[in-house]
Parts: C-alpha cells; sequence; structure tokens
C-alpha cells in the first residue's frame, strides 16, 4: 500500500506519540534506575540516552527545514483553488466576446477554438496541480507539530538519565 507523504507524517507522529506515553511511565523509569544501579552501568545508560536526544534533536532540526517549502506549497495550492473560477469566468468571457463580434458582422476568426482549446487546458493543468498540492504534502503545520512532539520525546527521556 503506498503511502502519501501526510500520512507518512501522521504515522511518526502516532508513534511518538506512542513512545512519548510509554516514557511518562513511572514503572518504565524505576526500572531504568533499577536496572543502572544494580548493574552499576549508569555512565553507559546516560551516554545511550544522549546519544538518543542527540539523535532526535537533529531529526527534529531537519524535519523543520520542510516548514518553509511546504509554506510555499499551500500557498500554490491555494493560488491554483483560486485560478480554477478565474479560468472558468474567462471562458465564459471569451465566448460572450465572439458572440459579440459576430454580432458586429466581424469575421469569424476561429480564435474563440484556439483560445478555448488553450483555456480548456490550462483549466485541466491548473485542477490537477491544485488536487496534487492539497492530496500529497504534508502541511506546514504537521511539520511543526512533529518537531514540536520530538522535542517533547527529548525531554521525556532526558528524565531517564540515572543519578549517580
Amino acid at each position: 500500500m503506498s503511502k502519501t507523504a501526510r500520512q507518512i507524517i501522521d504515522s511518526v507522529l502516532e508513534l511518538v506519540d506512542a513512545v512519548d506515553a510509554l516514557l511518562a511511565t513511572d514503572k518504565l523509569a524505576e526500572l531504568v534506575q533499577t536496572v543502572a544501579e544494580t548493574l552499576k552501568i549508569g555512565d553507559q545508560v546516560n551516554a545511550v540516552i544522549d546519544a538518543i536526544i542527540d539523535a532526535i534533536k537533529s531529526i527534529a532540526a531537519n524535519i523543520a527545514k520542510l516548514e518553509i517549502p511546504l509554506r510555499f506549497v499551500e500557498a500554490l495550492s491555494g493560488l491554483t483553488r483560486m485560478m480554477a473560477p478565474l479560468l472558468d469566468t474567462l471562458g465564459e468571457v471569451m465566448a460572450a466576446a465572439e458572440g459579440d463580434l459576430k454580432d458586429l458582422g466581424l469575421p469569424d476568426l476561429n480564435v474563440g477554438d484556439a483560445l478555448k482549446s488553450a483555456m480548456d487546458k490550462a483549466d485541466t493543468a491548473v485542477r490537477a496541480a491544485g488536487g496534487w498540492l492539497d492530496a500529497q504534502p504534508p502541511s506546514a503545520q504537521q511539520v511543526l507539530d512533529l518537531v514540536a512532539r520530538f522535542d517533547s520525546l527529548g525531554l521525556n527521556l532526558a528524565s531517564y538519565k540515572v543519578s549517580s
């Protein structure tokens, strides 16, 4: 099954939330503390936690870089939604103008058919682009939510550090 980027971000958000909820349980924190103290591996546990936190911060920083391009995609999506009615109206104006020219006794230049064909192609392209832009990429807000969730996950993970 193929997933869109938006669905993948949603799945990652769910995963981060589930891991964060697991880390929020007192029993797991107590278990880590007890095992680390018993085996005298607190420094190693802390080193692993620091490495994971660093990795989470790096992932979050790279994901955050997507916000600005996604804002542009959202703007383009909005523009394509505005273009569709504009193209419809231009088509109506062209059809009306063609009739007015004929009523004035001017010869039929068949410009209307060529313009209508061009408008139809532009309309199809704008609607297709708008549909893709609406359905495919994640929103900038999803990216910001994911970064915030990674930050929260890092903070919860930091609370697992073993005190010597």
